[in-house]
């Protein structure tokens, strides 16, 4: 087969009835260099302003808690020494010392008196069982029958 008598061949191709329902190819847009930056700066940024207000909260935090802490220290250094002041302000001699600055003296015999206490006083009374629930609402019926049962006296 020379050139001159080259077969063509054809290949089907499907077109659209009307002309009006092909359709046109758009092109895809790039998005402009400065929009995909800021979307980069937005998306990589974000994370890390969130991260860096995530530890300053956090010194915070410890610097507020290192404060209270040296707070709770102090009170109780305060707290300590009114406990001393209190045991000193109430030691016996100290006391005794006091009262005589005051012109008090010790009781004289006849200043003193013995009490006796019945032995009935001294002793606990004895304390009753405890009775269940149910034994105290029959023990109520019975009461409210005898009540009921008893006539009334003008």
């Amino acid at each position: 087969m020379t050139a001159a008598q080259r077969k063509h061949r054809t290949y089907p191709v499907l077109l659209p009835k009307e002309a009006g329902l092909a359709r046109r190819q758009t092109r895809r847009h790039k998005p402009h260099p400065v929009a995909r930056g800021l979307a980069l700066l937005v998306l990589l940024g974000a994370p890390l302003l969130g991260h860096v207000w995530l530890e300053s909260q956090a010194a915070q935090a410890g610097y507020r808690l290192r404060a209270l802490r040296q707070e709770v220290a102090q009170l109780e250094r305060e707290r300590h020494a009114l406990r001393s002041r209190e045991a000193s302000l109430r030691a016996p001699d100290r006391l005794e010392r006091l009262a005589a600055r005051l012109g008090l003296r010790p009781p004289s015999p006849e200043q003193l008196a013995a009490a006796v206490i019945p032995s009935e006083l001294t002793t606990p009374p004895a304390v009753a069982p405890a009775h269940t629930w149910w034994q105290r609402i029959a023990q109520v019926l019975r009461d409210a029958a005898a009540s009921a049962a008893e006539p009334e006296r003008p």
